[in-house]
Parts: structure tokens; sequence; C-alpha cells
């Protein structure tokens, strides 16, 4: 059995974050979607767990190799690993495929620390895998943009309209752009 991870912040899941949970569920018996610093919310994480939760899930509608789970931002590194591989290991065999999916290896510090204690793992089969982030780009302005949730967030402070459209997916736009949207802290 072929398990795929992908731990972010996801806030909010933008267009490369969609089409990557897309691809593995494509290629994938199970994905495992994490969404880091559930007990955070402050401008850097202007959506709680709640709300980027329901996005994806809606976004899938329900899809039934799709597990969402969350984690909080923990002081100790060592911790924060015990507590991704609990989460991993009610859902995953030792002897299964696992594959942890990332976007940036040498600048993510996540994934430093994955690597780091990678040795105190019980998984038979644990590959490190990149997707590059460049692989999905698009125009603005006669300019190429990277999806990324931090172009999100000023797009949503600034009112830029234009290029949170190109950014989100249309039911996820939706979901961000309503004023009522509770537990919200984007600041103008």
């Amino acid at each position: 059995m072929k398990i795929w991870i992908f731990i972010g912040r996801f806030t909010p899941p933008h267009k490369w974050h969609i089409s990557t949970i897309r691809k593995s569920l494509k290629f994938n018996d199970l994905t495992i979607v994490i969404l880091g610093s559930a007990n955070v919310l402050n401008e850097q994480n202007p959506f709680d767990v709640i709300n980027r939760w329901q996005m994806i899930e809606e976004h899938f509608d329900g899809h039934d190799c799709l597990i969402i789970e969350s984690i909080d931002d923990i002081e100790s590194d060592k911790q924060w690993v015990s507590e991704i591989w609990k989460i991993a290991s009610n859902y995953i065999e030792s002897e299964w495929q696992f594959s942890i999916y990332w976007w940036d290896f040498e600048n993510d510090y996540a994934i430093k620390v994955l690597k780091e204690f990678e040795s105190e793992l019980w998984f038979d089969s644990l590959d490190f895998v990149e997707f590059n982030r460049k692989d999905l780009s698009f125009e603005h302005n006669w300019e190429t943009k990277y999806y990324s949730s931090t172009l999100v967030r000023e797009c949503l402070k600034t009112n830029n309209i234009e290029l949170l459209k190109k950014l989100l997916v249309s039911d996820i736009y939706n979901k961000t752009t309503k004023k009522n949207l509770k537990n919200t802290k984007i600041k103008n």
C-alpha cells in the first residue's frame, strides 16, 4: 500500500496545495494531510484549523482516500516529530511504502527536522519526495509568480482580488473572501 503524507499550514490552501493533493490521490492508496500550527491564530496563521480543515475537506468532497489531521506548534523538535509519527501510525503499517512530500528541501525547517530524526522512525520504507513549487507558476502583470500562502495573505490584506482569483480555486476563494468568515485575523 502506498501512503503519502503532506504537512503544511495551508493558511489558506492555494492552487499548488490543491494540485499536489489531487496528484497524490491519483497515485497513492491513502493521502494524509496534516495541518500545522493548529494552536496558532495570528497574522501568519489567519485561518483557524477548523476553517482550513473545512476548505480542504469540502473541496475534495469527502474523498475516501483523503485523511485530514492537525498538529499544534510544539517547542521541542523531537516532540513535534514524535507527534507526526503518532498521527501517521494511526493509519500506516510498518511494511507499507510511506512518502513525505515537500516543496523545498533546502529551506524548509520542518523537513530538516524530520530528516534529522529519521533514524528513530519505525517505517521500513520512508521516502522524502520534493515537489517543486516552481513547476506550477503563472503570469501576473508580466511577472512570473509562484503559489504561496504568504502571497495569498498579502492579497487579502490589500484586497487584490485579481491576483487572489489566480491563487485560489473558486470554492476556497469564496470561503476566504467572505466578510463573515469566523476566526480570521487578516489585518489591513
